[in-house]
């Protein structure tokens, strides 16, 4: 082969190298999806269990998350209206007669958002009424 070939060869040999070497970097860098957003609900409530929650395009009813569990959901449609300052809706079984709360939440794609069920600091669980808080 004449020289010049010989030079031609090796600047397209180096250059298909160098690609080579960095077609794994720019695909190990490239951002995948990053999964379903995630509720945990974890109740820390003495005699009392979860039996609802709801937040926006979701209505999870007929739920039993008993005293020291806990339960994933995978919001896996998204939310719609955007991720941030949702507001959640959780729903308890207390002694003496069912009780609600909300709390506002922020989610985020592939994150788990876990939102504890706790007796309400200064106010006992009572005869009379269900007091709890909600904890992000």
């Amino acid at each position: 082969l004449p020289l010049w070939c010989e030079f031609i060869t090796f600047i397209i040999m180096k250059k298909l190298i160098l690609l080579l070497l960095f077609i794994p970097l720019v695909f190990s860098c490239s951002s995948e999806e990053d999964g379903d957003m995630k509720l945990v609900i974890e109740n820390n409530l003495n005699n009392s269990k979860v039996t609802g929650v709801k937040l926006q395009d979701y209505d999870f009813e007929n739920l039993s998350i008993e005293s020291g569990n806990t339960r994933t959901f995978i919001l896996n449609n998204g939310i719609p209206s955007g991720s941030l300052d949702i507001e959640v809706r959780v729903f308890l079984e207390c002694p003496v007669r069912p009780s609600q709360s909300t709390i506002r939440v922020d989610f985020f794609e592939g994150r788990t958002t876990t939102i504890a069920v706790r007796e309400r600091p200064n106010k006992p669980l009572e005869g009379t009424a269900c007091w709890f808080e909600l904890i992000n």
